[in-house]
């Protein structure tokens, strides 16, 4: 009788396992994802968190393109917490940029203090901007995608780097090149190019 019916109704049975197989995987990514704890940067890209957990993801790409792009940025698109990059060259200190003098760039938005450093920005990107796109290049050699504070900062080889904080930047510096190597490493797993990407 029961095999009567199976040969009676064979797609029944195919469609129901079907749809239980992707029931059960919309309900376990967001579970997997909540029990990882990711950073908040890696939660922002379903790509960049399949990549870092091997996480199989279901989902759509969020409307937010900071870690696909490289990019640091906030749930507004600002990019570094609103701090102007060219101040770290040019002053050599971590100044708040204007809201009203902004460029945007790859889709982020960019504050200045002055037009002068917005043009400079415009005209030159490459100066003025943060290695790893803004994150913190200590959690980065460790495999971990973390927004940096941009008050913490230092410069090496005319390169700007950003920090989550300054022990992070203590530990980093301690050994520099061997760090921006294993930083770059894990760059290219999250993003799959080397180091900045161009920036014209």
């Amino acid at each position: 009788m029961r095999q009567a019916r199976e040969e009676q109704y064979p797609l029944m049975k195919t469609q129901t396992i079907s749809f239980l197989s992707v029931f059960v995987a919309a309900i376990a990514v967001p579970v997997l994802v909540s029990a990882t704890g990711l950073s908040r940067s890696l939660l922002l890209n379903p790509t960049a968190m399949a990549k870092a957990k091997g996480v199989v993801v279901l989902a759509e790409k969020t409307a937010t393109s900071a870690p696909k792009s490289g990019m640091n940025i906030d749930a507004n698109g600002i990019f570094i917490n609103g701090y102007d990059p060219v101040a770290y060259v040019t002053v050599h200190k971590a100044v708040k940029g204007n809201p009203s003098i902004k460029s945007n760039f790859r889709g982020a938005i960019i504050h200045f203090t002055s037009a002068a450093n917005k043009a400079a920005f415009d005209k030159n990107p490459s100066r003025y901007y943060p290695q790893y796109g803004g994150f913190c290049p200590n959690h980065l050699r460790k495999g971990e995608l973390v927004a940096s504070d941009p008050t913490v900062f230092f410069t090496y080889k005319g390169k700007l780097f950003l920090c989550a904080d300054a022990t992070g930047a203590k530990e980093f510096r301690s050994n520099m090149d061997q760090n921006i190597r294993s930083a770059d490493e894990e760059w290219v797993t999250h993003f799959g190019f080397h180091g900045n990407p161009p920036l014209g």
